[in-house]
């Protein structure tokens, strides 16, 4: 979140049902490196049925249960706030 790593690849999710945002999360993961530093843009959930963040709730609670994942947090303001999910991988 501090912008300490370089960012190595972006995956934008808005616009995805849960299923197919889920299917291109776990894609992209897999396609790369173990060390790399990824951003997923999710969205904050303001076009959403009550402004509920779907797509930011489903991203964070399936990155629990991987074992490359070695840390997330959303963004820095700059680099998308809460409508972003920073992913550190290393496993």
């Amino acid at each position: 979140r501090n912008e300490k790593f370089k960012i190595n690849a972006v995956l934008d999710l808005h616009n995805y049902s849960k299923l197919h945002a889920l299917d291109l999360l776990e894609r992209f993961i897999n396609a790369n490196d173990k060390s790399s530093c990824l951003k997923v843009i999710h969205g904050q959930g303001e076009n959403s049925a009550n402004n509920q963040p779907v797509l930011m709730n489903l991203v964070r609670k399936y990155l629990q249960n991987l074992p490359q994942v070695i840390g997330y947090s959303y963004g820095s303001p700059k680099q998308g706030g809460n409508g972003v999910t920073i992913i550190k991988l290393g496993r």
